[in-house]
């Protein structure tokens, strides 16, 4: 199993389609979380959108990672009980990926469909904390 962190990527420089087709070819057990990514369902997580259909999302790589069937997800607190920087991040698992019986206690399954926009469309409701309690963490 491999890790890659993807956050390079810069205003017209923008590598993250090719990175995620050569990581999903080459590594069917990798996990890759992209940085700076739009959290469909939470407004409220910055991203980076460097116009012309260009947002960091799940959108946005779909063409190259729809053929490998990965699984993706996303914070599970919402953005008004986050500290931090308040980004938004994505953690995208190749199929071949065994994942913790248990889940992940910060991330939550991002519902992948053929369609980005449909699963953009899905309302996703995310574990609440109780009062006053914050996760002081910058990224998932």
């Amino acid at each position: 199993m491999f890790f890659f962190y993807l956050d390079a990527h810069w205003r017209r420089d923008l590598p993250l389609r090719q990175e995620v087709e050569e990581i999903l070819t080459a590594c069917a057990d990798a996990i890759g979380m992209i940085d700076d990514c739009r959290v469909e369902g939470d407004t409220g997580y910055g991203f980076d959108d460097y116009g012309d259909g260009q947002a960091i999302s799940l959108e946005y790589i779909w063409p190259v990672s729809e053929p490998f069937d990965p699984r993706a997800f996303v914070p599970v607190v919402p953005t008004e009980q986050e500290a931090g920087a308040r980004r938004g991040c994505m953690v995208l698992v190749g199929p071949a990926t065994k994942l913790p019986a248990d889940g992940f206690r910060t991330l939550r399954g991002y519902p992948i469909s053929s369609s980005p926009r449909i699963a953009a469309s899905i309302e996703i409701a995310a574990v609440a904390l109780p009062a006053g309690q914050r996760v002081d963490h910058p990224r998932c």
